[in-house]
Protein backbone atom coordinates (compact mmCIF):
# COMPACT_ATOMS: atom_id res chain seq x y z
CA UNK A 1 0.00 0.00 0.00
CA UNK A 2 1.05 3.53 -0.60
CA UNK A 3 1.75 5.85 2.31
CA UNK A 4 -1.47 7.75 1.61
CA UNK A 5 -3.61 4.61 1.79
CA UNK A 6 -1.96 3.53 5.04
CA UNK A 7 -2.52 7.01 6.49
CA UNK A 8 -6.17 7.03 5.35
CA UNK A 9 -6.71 3.55 6.79
CA UNK A 10 -5.35 4.63 10.19
CA UNK A 11 -7.60 7.70 10.25
CA UNK A 12 -10.70 5.68 9.35
CA UNK A 13 -9.96 3.03 11.96
CA UNK A 14 -9.30 5.66 14.61
CA UNK A 15 -12.50 7.55 13.76
CA UNK A 16 -14.54 4.36 13.69
CA UNK A 17 -13.24 3.34 17.11
CA UNK A 18 -14.12 6.75 18.53
CA UNK A 19 -17.52 6.60 16.85
CA UNK A 20 -18.24 3.25 18.53
CA UNK A 21 -17.12 4.56 21.92
CA UNK A 22 -19.35 7.61 21.57
CA UNK A 23 -22.25 5.36 20.53
CA UNK A 24 -21.83 3.16 23.59
CA UNK A 25 -21.67 6.19 25.88
CA UNK A 26 -24.78 7.70 24.25
CA UNK A 27 -26.64 4.42 24.68
CA UNK A 28 -25.75 4.38 28.38
CA UNK A 29 -26.89 8.01 28.72
CA UNK A 30 -30.09 7.31 26.76
CA UNK A 31 -31.08 4.23 28.77
CA UNK A 32 -29.87 5.70 32.07
CA UNK A 33 -32.02 8.82 31.68
CA UNK A 34 -34.96 6.63 30.62
CA UNK A 35 -34.62 4.35 33.68
CA UNK A 36 -34.25 7.32 36.03
CA UNK A 37 -37.34 9.07 34.69
CA UNK A 38 -39.43 5.91 34.31
CA UNK A 39 -38.65 4.34 37.69
CA UNK A 40 -37.65 7.20 40.00
CA UNK A 41 -40.08 9.81 38.66
CA UNK A 42 -42.80 7.43 37.42
CA UNK A 43 -42.96 9.18 34.05
CA UNK A 44 -44.94 7.54 31.24
CA UNK A 45 -42.56 5.14 29.49
CA UNK A 46 -42.64 6.70 26.02
CA UNK A 47 -42.18 10.23 27.39
CA UNK A 48 -39.23 9.02 29.50
CA UNK A 49 -38.01 7.25 26.36
CA UNK A 50 -38.20 10.42 24.27
CA UNK A 51 -36.25 12.40 26.86
CA UNK A 52 -33.66 9.62 27.10
CA UNK A 53 -33.39 9.51 23.30
CA UNK A 54 -32.85 13.28 23.11
CA UNK A 55 -30.24 13.15 25.89
CA UNK A 56 -28.19 10.61 23.96
CA UNK A 57 -28.69 12.48 20.70
CA UNK A 58 -27.42 15.81 21.99
CA UNK A 59 -24.36 14.29 23.65
CA UNK A 60 -23.69 12.27 20.49
CA UNK A 61 -23.77 15.33 18.27
CA UNK A 62 -21.23 17.25 20.32
CA UNK A 63 -18.92 14.32 21.12
CA UNK A 64 -18.79 13.15 17.51
CA UNK A 65 -18.39 16.68 16.22
CA UNK A 66 -15.60 17.68 18.60
CA UNK A 67 -13.81 14.41 19.29
CA UNK A 68 -14.53 11.78 16.63
CA UNK A 69 -14.53 13.83 13.45
CA UNK A 70 -13.18 17.23 14.57
CA UNK A 71 -15.66 18.90 12.20
CA UNK A 72 -14.98 22.31 10.71
CA UNK A 73 -18.57 22.72 9.43
CA UNK A 74 -20.32 25.63 11.16
CA UNK A 75 -22.16 24.27 14.20
CA UNK A 76 -25.53 25.79 13.17
CA UNK A 77 -25.45 24.12 9.75
CA UNK A 78 -24.35 20.77 11.11
CA UNK A 79 -26.86 20.82 13.95
CA UNK A 80 -29.77 21.74 11.66
CA UNK A 81 -29.22 18.66 9.49
CA UNK A 82 -28.66 16.51 12.57
CA UNK A 83 -31.80 17.93 14.22
CA UNK A 84 -34.07 16.90 11.35
CA UNK A 85 -32.59 13.41 11.23
CA UNK A 86 -33.05 13.07 15.00
CA UNK A 87 -36.62 14.35 14.80
CA UNK A 88 -37.46 11.61 12.30
CA UNK A 89 -35.66 9.01 14.43
CA UNK A 90 -37.45 10.22 17.57
CA UNK A 91 -40.78 9.55 15.88
CA UNK A 92 -39.60 6.07 14.92
CA UNK A 93 -38.29 5.53 18.45
CA UNK A 94 -41.60 6.42 20.15
CA UNK A 95 -43.57 4.39 17.60
CA UNK A 96 -41.31 1.40 18.26
CA UNK A 97 -41.66 1.73 22.02
CA UNK A 98 -45.43 1.84 21.87
CA UNK A 99 -45.66 -0.92 19.25
CA UNK A 100 -43.45 -3.44 21.04
CA UNK A 101 -45.27 -2.76 24.30
CA UNK A 102 -48.86 -2.78 23.05
CA UNK A 103 -48.59 -5.29 20.18
CA UNK A 104 -45.76 -7.63 21.18
CA UNK A 105 -46.26 -7.41 24.94
CA UNK A 106 -42.67 -6.37 25.68
CA UNK A 107 -42.47 -4.88 29.20
CA UNK A 108 -42.27 -1.08 29.18
CA UNK A 109 -38.85 -1.17 30.88
CA UNK A 110 -37.37 -2.92 27.81
CA UNK A 111 -39.22 -0.91 25.16
CA UNK A 112 -36.44 1.69 25.21
CA UNK A 113 -33.91 -0.93 24.10
CA UNK A 114 -36.06 -1.82 21.08
CA UNK A 115 -36.23 1.86 20.15
CA UNK A 116 -32.47 2.27 20.57
CA UNK A 117 -31.78 -0.71 18.30
CA UNK A 118 -34.04 0.57 15.52
CA UNK A 119 -32.84 4.16 15.65
CA UNK A 120 -29.18 3.11 15.68
CA UNK A 121 -29.68 1.59 12.23
CA UNK A 122 -31.84 4.48 11.02
CA UNK A 123 -29.26 7.05 12.15
CA UNK A 124 -26.47 5.17 10.44
CA UNK A 125 -28.27 4.80 7.09
CA UNK A 126 -29.86 8.26 7.01
CA UNK A 127 -26.76 10.12 8.14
Amino acid sequence: MTKRLVFLSKIINQEFGKFIMVGVLNTVINYGVFILLFIAFNLIYFIAGAIGFLSGSVSGFFLNRLWTFKSKIPIARGFLKYFFIQLFCLGAHITTQISVTKILGVPEIYSQLAGIMLTTFLNFFIS
